[in-house]
């Protein structure tokens, strides 16, 4: 499975409601969500985050803060056999 890409940050509509992520430089950027005091530094890029996991958070599929694709039905409808690449493809 891959990373969401960074475009997937710096779309507000892609977003969990009034949460906000400002670049903070190519590859990280500052994640901030309702309830949070202070943000959080994430990335998209698991090398990146590989070279820097103390101080960023990887920002993937299976995160709290990761909204999945509109398309995807819910895990409870899904086949028990039912692979990534056949969902997408729908």
């Amino acid at each position: 499975m891959c990373a969401p890409s960074s475009a997937s940050i710096a779309d507000p509509g892609l977003l969990p409601p009034g949460s906000d992520a400002q670049p903070l430089g190519p590859r990280e950027f500052g994640l901030l969500a309702p309830g949070m005091g202070a943000p959080v530094r994430v990335t998209t890029d698991p090398a990146y985050y590989a070279e820097n996991a103390e101080s960023v958070e990887l920002w993937s599929p299976g995160n709290p803060l990761f909204r999945p694709p509109a398309y995807l039905p819910p895990a409870s409808a899904l086949p028990p056999d039912a692979a990534l690449p056949d969902l997408l493809d729908r």
